[in-house]
């Protein structure tokens, strides 16, 4: 029997497509927390001519008020850097300078949150991303280190008990050893002091101690002696002070109060 050809034979059947494994789907919480009247970091790009600063690049017009922003980098050693300052290129286009050199390729996040970058419209901080910086880094050139204070005057009262040094710069002496600020008077009350009680600031420059006597001194003259561990840093930079090793006291000159 000759063969008929069927007709209107059903078509074949699509084949199917690959199985896809769970780490191809997509991902069930992209996009979730966006909001798309909120501005967007677009991208995030080395600085050519400084190693140490980016620019990060919205996708409207926005106001930075502040160097309160939640940009997350690391440097080279895997330490996050801090944001030590920033400002406004253009409308779009911000500079920001961190705490040291940018590796090249390094990640970027935009943590999302409250921050002093803002929509001038509404007032919203951008959306949370992240991404890798674009371009190459410039040249880095570290930050000289800060200064120790350097101490310009100091007055020994032996009437009020109390030791007075003067600085050439503003300290902090909230972590201040007391122990470590020693007087011995030979010129007036014949006997050694050690600092005592908490230490006051005249000004931002000028601290102030009061001596409690540890006996008799027999010396001349009037010396003051302060370990290098006393504890006195520069208020801009935490530089510690290093003290001294027998300086004549009033030394040298006795300044006028401010």
């Amino acid at each position: 029997m000759p063969f008929a050809p069927t007709r209107n034979r059903p078509p074949l059947a699509p084949p199917r497509p690959p199985h896809r494994d769970a780490s191809r789907r997509a991902d069930p919480y992209y996009g979730y927390g966006y909001f798309p009247n909120w501005p967007s970091v677009l991208s995030v790009a080395h600085d050519t001519t400084a190693g140490e600063r980016l620019f990060v690049i919205t996708d409207r017009p926005c106001v930075l008020t502040g160097i309160d922003l939640p940009l997350v980098v690391h440097g080279a050693g895997g330490a996050e850097l801090a944001v030590v300052a920033a400002d406004a290129v253009a409308p779009v286009k911000f500079r920001v300078t961190l705490s040291d050199a940018v590796p090249a390729g390094a990640t970027w996040r935009w943590a999302g949150g409250a921050a002093q970058l803002i929509d001038a419209v509404t007032g919203h901080a951008p959306n949370a991303g992240h991404g890798t910086c674009a371009d190459v880094p410039g040249p880095y050139v570290p930050p000289p280190p800060p200064e120790p204070p350097v101490l310009l005057s100091a007055r020994f009262d032996s009437m009020l008990l109390r030791l007075t040094l003067w600085f050439d710069r503003n300290v902090d002496s909230s972590a201040a050893d007391v122990a470590a600020f020693v007087v011995h008077d030979g010129r007036d009350t014949h006997a050694s002091y050690v600092g005592s009680g908490p230490i006051g600031l005249v000004s931002g420059s000028a601290i102030e101690i009061s001596l409690a006597s540890t006996g008799a001194y027999e010396g001349l003259g009037a010396t003051l002696i302060v370990g290098a561990a006393n504890g006195v840093v520069a208020q801009d930079g935490d530089a510690p002070w290093a003290g001294v090793a027998g300086d004549a006291l009033p030394w040298p000159v006795f300044p006028p109060a401010t």
